[in-house]
């Protein structure tokens, strides 16, 4: 199962710029394969993106269903924002 970065107040899943498999460059939520992984890299990627506020943000697991309907609700656009509700939907907040 997937793994992505949330914001423990906000809701807010870490999305950001990446290349994939096919060497294209898109705007999309980050995953992890594994929690291990995801522990070990979300901090440096959110100081990388400029949040210094670590420890507000926690790990959590979701499907491929829903990564894929996340990642399209974005648009690959980084003017948008998506938060993960607890009863388990996604809000798109645009910036």
């Amino acid at each position: 199962m997937p793994f992505v970065a949330r914001q423990k107040t906000t809701k807010d899943v870490l999305a950001c710029s990446q290349i994939n498999r096919y060497d294209f460059a898109y705007f999309g939520l980050k995953v992890w394969e594994d929690a291990e992984e995801a522990a070990a890299e979300y901090a440096s990627l959110l100081l990388e993106q400029g949040m210094d506020d670590i420890w507000e943000w926690e790990i959590i697991e979701l499907d491929d269903k829903q990564i894929r309907l996340g990642n399209v609700k974005l648009n690959n656009n980084p003017q948008r924002r998506l938060k993960w509700d607890e009863p388990g939907r996604w809000t798109l907040v645009s910036v």
